[in-house]
């Protein structure tokens, strides 16, 4: 479809040129074009920079080959020397050209659409147009995961639409700066640009789906999935009850499909990506499909369905190979160097002055020296700062660490004397019958809370038994002589939580025990240790762990290793 659209494009481009350029010479050619389309040409040529805008406006959506078709000529038409509100049109043509070139996954035009309207801002002072084309020149990077460069472009954007205080840039320049910066891990300036994002209310739907699926991200890096997973599932409804386009509703089914896919919910997963598939389908969008179709052959390939995964991979890498071409971009990047140099040119070719030349090039190195030795003393400083905040870091997990083994030790301590004690005590009443079936809700006896507490703390003493992947609250009620619906509750009511975490509790002190063990598990890697200890996810181990314990387990492991050093 993109192709297509680029020849269609080129075809009308062609014909725009013929008719704004040579409108004398079709006139002559009366054997090489026909009567009608003479007239339409000189229709077209005869129109104002105003009727040529807003006709092509009204077909960007529609027809968006005819709307670049005018958008051209209106471009084609710049010059410096004309009035503001023509050179403004120019400047907007630019911008929606590079915007028609940049949905339709064109970037190489894109961006050189997007430089020419850098230029014309430039020239005329238009702030608004020139903050929104460093925003789009920024999304070009971003979407060829780019991110540093983007976020340069993108503080760019900001940067001017404070000085313009306008409420809409502002917030989709903070959008941008929040979704580059987490996926660059800067996930410190996420927050503080998401704190800005939400204190930048302003009356439009786009406000509330930004603030919930940038803060939906932002919860996911700092591993709070449920948090996340609820900010996503609100985003998911509010997308269902606005008149959004595909690119939201795709956004949030696919960040939804990665939550459940790392809660180990692949139904759920798919579930999310197969709504994926179909509106990526149904509108000819091929980069969401191709994010889609590799994330459900990782999944597949996950399941085991080889056949499946393959079909899936093969789709992705043909549609891939046809919209990220390395090649064209490392061109986009020559293109925005050669227009910075071309610009630097200019001025200096303007210089005719050789005296003025020699002083500007020495008062340049005179503040190349300053500019370096201030840099050099800044960096030393930097040096120092980071080195003791490193020594600080490096104490604080140290003491973290000391506080988690002394906790695990008197835990460890207080059960040894609670075994014993109840070794020494024997019951001086006989245990009154229970229902064998969970379904069945009559109070639990004091006597036989006693006993299940007993029986459960015994059961969960054997690691063999709940460092089993395939371990549930059904084999501990087995192994405690009870039902499912008697045990929950005595977990519930006896340490205030359900049984997932009640049992992932267990698993991160046994995961402690080993990674601060100089013993067989000494040299085993984190995957090795969550496995060890029956979780089937690393990432669900690792998020665990630092929940629980306030540290990564990498960490935590490090500082076991030195202190058996």
């Amino acid at each position: 479809m993109a192709i297509s659209l680029i020849m269609r494009i080129s075809a009308l481009l062609t014909t725009a040129v013929i008719a704004f350029w040579l409108p004398t010479c079709l006139c002559a050619a009366d054997t090489s074009v026909s009567g009608e389309d003479k007239a339409r040409f000189e229709a077209i040529s005869g129109m104002s920079n105003r009727q040529l805008f807003d006709r092509a406006t009204q077909w960007t959506d529609s027809l968006p080959d005819s709307a670049l078709l005018y958008f051209d000529i209106i471009a084609n038409r710049y010059r410096q020397s004309m009035a503001e509100d023509d050179a403004r049109l120019c400047a907007e043509a630019l911008l929606n050209s590079g915007k028609i070139f940049y949905d339709n996954f064109n970037y190489s035009n894109a961006m050189e659409s997007l430089l020419k309207c850098r230029k014309v801002c430039e020239d005329n002072n238009f702030q608004s147009i020139l903050s929104e084309t460093y925003r789009y020149i920024g999304n070009i990077y971003s979407r060829h995961s780019d991110y540093e460069r983007a976020i340069a472009f993108y503080d760019k954007a900001l940067a001017i639409a404070d000085r313009v205080a306008d409420r809409k840039l502002i917030h989709m320049a903070l959008s941008n700066l929040v979704g580059a910066n987490i996926f660059t891990g800067n996930l410190d300036n996420a927050a503080g640009y998401y704190e800005r994002l939400c204190d930048n209310r302003y009356d439009n739907p786009c406000y509330k789906y930004d603030v919930l699926v940038d803060g939906g991200l932002l919860a996911m890096q700092n591993g709070d999935i449920d948090k996340a997973l609820g900010m996503m599932t609100e985003a998911s409804r509010y997308v269902a009850n606005h008149d959004f386009d595909v690119t939201k509703a795709g956004s949030v089914n696919s960040w939804l499909a990665g939550l459940y896919n790392s809660m180990e919910r692949t139904d759920s997963a798919l579930h999310y990506l197969h709504l994926n598939e179909k509106l990526a389908r149904r509108h000819g969008q091929i980069d969401l499909l191709a994010e889609t179709l590799r994330f459900l052959s990782e999944i597949h390939k996950t399941k085991g369905n080889r056949e499946l995964a393959t079909a899936y991979l093969e789709e992705y890498l043909a549609l891939s190979d046809s919209i990220f071409n390395q090649k064209v971009f490392n061109s986009l990047k020559n293109a925005q160097f050669q227009y910075d140099l071309d610009k630097s040119d200019g001025i200096i070719r303007n210089l005719n002055d050789e005296k003025l030349r020699q002083e500007i090039h020495i008062g340049q190195q005179r503040t190349m020296l300053w500019v370096i030795s201030i840099a050099t003393l800044i960096l030393v400083a930097m040096l120092l700062v980071i080195y003791r905040q490193k020594r600080h870091i490096s104490a604080a997990y140290t003491d973290l660490f000391e506080r988690n083994r002394a906790n695990l030790e008197n835990e460890k301590a207080y059960r040894a004397r609670i075994r014993e004690l109840q070794q020494q005590l024997t019951p001086a009443t006989p245990e009154p019958p229970q229902p064998a079936s969970a379904g069945q809700s009559a109070d639990i006896t004091p006597q036989l809370r006693e006993r299940l507490q007993r029986d459960i703390t015994e059961a969960m003493d054997r690691t063999d038994l709940f460092c089993d992947p395939s371990f549930t609250i059904n084999r501990l009620a087995d192994e405690v002589k009870s039902n499912t619906t008697y045990v929950s509750r005595v977990i519930n009511e006896t340490y205030g939580m359900n049984f997932r975490a009640f049992l992932n509790e267990y698993r991160i002190k046994e995961s402690m025990n080993r990674l601060g063990s100089d013993g067989p598990y000494a040299n085993f890697t984190i995957k090795a240790i969550a496995e060890s200890v029956g979780f089937k996810s690393q990432s669900a181990f690792i998020a665990a762990f630092t929940k629980f314990t306030g540290m990564k387990p990498s960490m935590y492991q490090e500082i076991a290793r030195r202190q058996f050093s």
